[in-house]
This record gives C-alpha cells, sequence and structure tokens, in this order.
C-alpha cells in the first residue's frame, strides 16, 4: 500500500494524484473538494505564499478548468502567479510556468489582450524551444488582434529559430511556415506566400509522398497563391496535380475532389480556355447532384456557373 509522503512537496502532488484520479473516475466534485482541502490546509500550516501552497493553487485551478469552471481557475491562476512572482521573482522556471498557464485559460477564453502581455513575457531572454512555442502562440494571438505586421515578423522569428534547431522537416517549423504563408495570403500578399508554400509542398513529398492528402492539401493552397500572383500556368500546374492525386485517392465525389474541379474550371474559364472549363463544371455539377441533390445551394451554383460559362464559349 501506498504510503502518505512527508514532505510538503510530496503531500501536495499525492493530494493530486488522488484528484485526478477521482477526475478520472467522474467523481469531479469529490476531486475539487480535495484539493479544496489540501489549499486550505496549507494556507493555514504553511502561508498563502509557501511553494506548496502555490503549487496546490495551481493544481487545483487546473482541475477547475478541466471541470470547466474558468471563472474560478482564473482566479487560481492568477492568485498562484501573484505568489510566484512574490516569492521567486519574475524569471524563475515556476513563475513563467504560472504566466504560461494563465495566458493560455485567457487566450481559450478569447480574452486575446489580457493574454499578449503575457505570452510576451515568456518571449523575453533566449530561444529555447519553450520560448519559441510561445513565440509562436504571441504571433497568432498578435494576428488574431488585427496586428498583422507584428504577427509576421514574430512568426519569422519563430521560423529562423526552428530551421536552426529543429530543421526543415520538423512539424514545428512546418506549423509556423503555414501559418505565415497562410497571413501573407490572408493580407494578398501572394509573392511572399509562394516560398514558403513551395518549401512546405517540397518536405510534404519527401516525407508523405506525392498523393498523400497532406501533401495535396499543401499543393492546392500552393496554387491559389500562384493564381493570386498572376501565376496562371503554374497554378494549372499544381490544381490539376492536386485533382488528379484526389481522384486516385478520394474519388471523383468527395468534396475535396469536387473542390479542386471547381478550382480549375475556374480559372481555365478566365483565360478563356471555355471547353475544358465546360467539362469540369460538368463534373462538378454531376458529383454535387449525386451527394447533395438538384436543389443544394451549392449544385445550384455550380450549375449557374456552367451556365455562365457555357454562355462565355
Amino acid at each position: 500500500m501506498k504510503s502518505v509522503p512527508a514532505t510538503d512537496a510530496q503531500r501536495t502532488n499525492f493530494a493530486n494524484d488522488i484528484a485526478m484520479l477521482e477526475a478520472e473516475l467522474d467523481r469531479a466534485a469529490d476531486a475539487t473538494e480535495l484539493l479544496q482541502q489540501t489549499v486550505e490546509l496549507h494556507q493555514a500550516e504553511l502561508g498563502a505564499e509557501h511553494p506548496s501552497t502555490l503549487l496546490a493553487y495551481t493544481y487545483l485551478a487546473n482541475l477547475l478548468e478541466m471541470s470547466g469552471e474558468l471563472d474560478e481557475a482564473q482566479q487560481w491562476y492568477q492568485q498562484s502567479l501573484r505568489g510566484y512572482r512574490e516569492a521567486l521573482g519574475d524569471t524563475h522556471p515556476m513563475t513563467k510556468s504560472a504566466i504560461s498557464n494563465l495566458a493560455h485559460l485567457l487566450q481559450s477564453r478569447g480574452s486575446l489582450s489580457d493574454a499578449e502581455p503575457l505570452y510576451e513575457e515568456l518571449c523575453k531572454g533566449d530561444t529555447s524551444p519553450k520560448t519559441l512555442s510561445a513565440m509562436h502562440t504571441l504571433g497568432r494571438v498578435k494576428e488574431q488582434l488585427g496586428k498583422t505586421d507584428d504577427a509576421i515578423r514574430i512568426y519569422r522569428s519563430v521560423l529562423d529559430g526552428r530551421r536552426t534547431t529543429l530543421g526543415e522537416q520538423h512539424q514545428q517549423t512546418l506549423a509556423v511556415m503555414a501559418d505565415s504563408a497562410q497571413l501573407h495570403m490572408n493580407r494578398q500578399e501572394y509573392v511572399a506566400a509562394i516560398p514558403l508554400l513551395r518549401a512546405i509542398v517540397s518536405v510534404r513529398r519527401r516525407v508523405l509522398g506525392n498523393s498523400h492528402s497532406v501533401t495535396l492539401s499543401s499543393i492546392v493552397d500552393l496554387g491559389r497563391a500562384l493564381e493570386g500572383a498572376g501565376d496562371l500556368d503554374g497554378a494549372i500546374q499544381f490544381f490539376s496535380e492536386a485533382l488528379v492525386g484526389r481522384q486516385q485517392s478520394l474519388g471523383k465525389h468527395d468534396p475535396s475532389t469536387v473542390a479542386s474541379m471547381s478550382c480549375l474550371a475556374r480559372i481555365l474559364e478566365d483565360r478563356g480556355e471555355y471547353d475544358e472549363a465546360i467539362a469540369l463544371w460538368t463534373n462538378v455539377v454531376e458529383a454535387k447532384t449525386d451527394t447533395l441533390g438538384s436543389n443544394h445551394p451549392s449544385t445550384l451554383q455550380a450549375a449557374a456557373a456552367l451556365e455562365s460559362c457555357t454562355v462565355a464559349q
């Protein structure tokens, strides 16, 4: 039988282990009560700012967050952070962990303006994986707040750091590359997005293969960027490749396949290649009729596109 630990930290961890077990057994109320009792006991015996008390605050906040009690969780995270700042200083690893906990909760609640300075604080100092992760998240927060110039600058720094430490093919490198490319696309900065998307496609081809669904999605993104930049030949090349790959792997009626048909039909129509465009629009209408029905808004929209293309011919 497991003995009850003697030290304050061990007692706190032991109480958290039991609480997590209670939560896994769908006894969230019992788990919360146990950690609340642990907090009260530590406050009485050790003081409100003892490291073990602060740890108990964090465990209670974690459990409340898991249970959806976000207001209470935020209060305990804030109390934990205040205590760590006073007891250990702003740069101690435990303080940074407390900053991260509160920042993530605020972000998940949509309180981006409150989360932003906390992430900025986490980004100070080194370029360790944790710091780069915080910088990546800060970039996303900046982007959501409409501070897109700042977001692009941060994404660029994170990408440089991850290329150096993790390499071009690492998933975290690809993730920030994709975020940066998408932001450039949203800003209609297609020329800036293209090299990022080419790099993503190149890695996806090597790691996953040409016909993998993720590779094909990246190929479509590159096609859209090329189209936006006015390179219609390049766009047609990649849209055509994605269409063939999706037809082979997913079938002609899959929504992704139909979306590729629509992209290619639209650009061919814009170039005046009406015969090819009409054939594709016809396939789109047939596929949507079979899967959605003839009166579905998406089917009707495709039928209108086919009619417009036919008239333009």
